[in-house]
């Protein structure tokens, strides 16, 4: 098999497009109305695992179930329609069931919403199913029927081999590759905060929502927030000499907990 080469301009292009001619009838979830379901959702959905599952490990396989995320906007200086942020989505189930971060939902700016996959298949989000903003998830439900899944796994050792797909600043569909390095509680204004899941697979912005896969092909975890630690601050107060960049997720066990079986 040859190998997979990501056109990234052309994707982005491909969900631009579809998304503006969208816009020009007006069919879509508009960021407000998104917002407003985040807040009213249940904590909890029907799921029940079905339909076309990945059944293997590699990056071709697994990518097809990784998706782009992003909304569009009107800049006011011209009459095009333009795309925001992107971050990254995965399917959970093949009725266009799907997983991302709350805090990527959470924007009202946003006037369309919708997911692109690696062959610039464009799906428009249509609803939210479950929400929780405490453990930064949310189940929503785009437009696509026939999807392939990517399957849940259990709860993955420290020491456990991870890789993630991503969408790291625009660079789509990117994998890589690391281990679980702990798990911890995440500090909330000196509370006790949720499970956090530490990984050493690299990740950035964009990335938010990705799926956080073992060896398997089966996630074990999804992308939440990076900590970067410095060695110290300049005179003016700035931080200096980067050391390093934590990388903390979200266990699969959150999601679990959200999905009724």
């Amino acid at each position: 098999m040859g190998q997979v080469v990501i056109n990234d301009f052309a994707i982005l292009r491909s969900m631009e497009k579809k998304m503006s001619q969208w816009m020009e009838v007006d069919l879509v979830l508009k960021g407000k109305g998104l917002v407003e379901g985040l807040e009213k959702a249940e904590k909890s959905t029907d799921w029940e695992e079905k339909g076309k599952l990945c059944q293997g490990g590699g990056y071709d396989e697994l990518s097809g179930s990784v998706y782009l995320i992003s909304h569009t906007y009107d800049c006011g200086k011209c009459d095009k329609w333009h795309l925001g942020g992107v971050a990254t989505a995965w399917c959970l189930r093949s009725d266009g069931l799907m997983v991302t971060n709350y805090h990527v939902l959470d924007n009202d700016k946003g006037e369309a919403w919708a997911v692109c996959s690696r062959k610039g298949e464009v799906f428009e989000v249509v609803e939210v199913l479950a929400a929780s903003k405490e453990n930064d998830l949310v189940v929503f439900r785009v437009n696509g029927k026939g999807m392939k899944a990517l399957r849940l796994g259990k709860p993955a050792e420290v020491g456990e081999d991870v890789r993630v797909i991503s969408h790291p600043n625009r660079n789509l569909y990117m994998q890589t590759t690391g281990e679980v390095s702990r798990y911890f509680n995440e500090p909330r204004k000196g509370k006790t905060g949720p499970v956090r899941m530490g990984i050493t697979a690299d990740y950035a912005k964009g990335s938010s929502g990705g799926p956080v896969m073992n060896a398997k092909g089966e996630v074990v975890g999804i992308v939440a927030s990076t900590n970067s630690i410095y060695y110290n601050r300049d005179k003016d107060g700035a931080a200096t000499n980067l050391q390093m960049v934590l990388k903390n997720t979200i266990p699969v066990s959150a999601l679990h907990k959200m999905l009724k079986q």
